[in-house]
Order: C-alpha cells, then sequence, then structure tokens
C-alpha cells in the first residue's frame, strides 16, 4: 500500500471511530537506524544524513516515543493525523 493510501485510510478510519473514542494516527519516520541501515557504509549513512535537513538519521527510539505520546492521555484529541518523524525531510527543506 502506498504513503498515500495508508494516509487516506487513517484519515477515514480517524472519521469513522471517532465517536468510539478510537483514536486513528499514523507514524511517517524518515531514515532511521534500523538494521537495514546498519548494514550501508559509511559514505552512504553520510549521504543519508546530509540529504535530512536536521542532518542526522533518527534512532529507533525517537520514533518510538511519538507512537508512545500519541497512544498516551495527553494525546485524547488528536486522530486522523500523520505525524512525519523525519528531521524536516518532507517539508521540502534542503539537507545540509
Amino acid at each position: 500500500m502506498s504513503k498515500a493510501a495508508t494516509h487516506a485510510m487513517a484519515r477515514h478510519a480517524a472519521i469513522e471511530y471517532a465517536d468510539k473514542g478510537i483514536r486513528v494516527n499514523v507514524v511517517a519516520p524518515g531514515a532511521t537506524d534500523t538494521d537495514l541501515l546498519s548494514t550501508a557504509d559509511d559514505d552512504v549513512r553520510a549521504q543519508v544524513a546530509a540529504a535530512i535537513p536536521d542532518g542526522r538519521i533518527a534512532a529507533p527510539e525517537e520514533i518510538a516515543e511519538v507512537a508512545v505520546f500519541l497512544a498516551s492521555d495527553a494525546c485524547t484529541h488528536v486522530t486522523g493525523q500523520v505525524w512525519s518523524v523525519d528531521g524536516g525531510s518532507s517539508i521540502g527543506a534542503a539537507g545540509r
């Protein structure tokens, strides 16, 4: 499923289930230091980081913290949103 389809499905589900107190949000991570990226050589990792406006690759814990926040009572009025956790990449800003 494409990102756009995932986002549309989440918005639809958010509307469908809001009156039942069910929140639906999307966490959209950018480059994250996972097993896949850890196999890349240092030059590739540096190129990836340089393309991100904040100049670094996210730690998995940073993505998890957003998911935990969205699932918490601090976010009871947040639904149907896409949370980009990508160091600014999704806003079209150039990297460093």
